[in-house]
């Protein structure tokens, strides 16, 4: 997972090799920071809306 700070996106890039295009999980978002609990939940900072 990669934030995309400049994009205002969150993005994932698949591990395999080859491949060139990132899914985009979340758009329009102010992204400072990611983090993910033991259960793989995501949890993403914006810090246009403070959340």
């Amino acid at each position: 997972m990669i934030c995309d700070r400049g994009n205002r996106r969150v993005v994932q890039w698949p591990r395999c090799r080859g491949s060139t295009d990132p899914k985009v999980l979340i758009n329009d978002i102010e992204c400072r920071g990611l983090a993910m609990d033991n259960q793989r939940n995501l949890y993403v900072s914006d810090t246009e809306k403070h959340e």
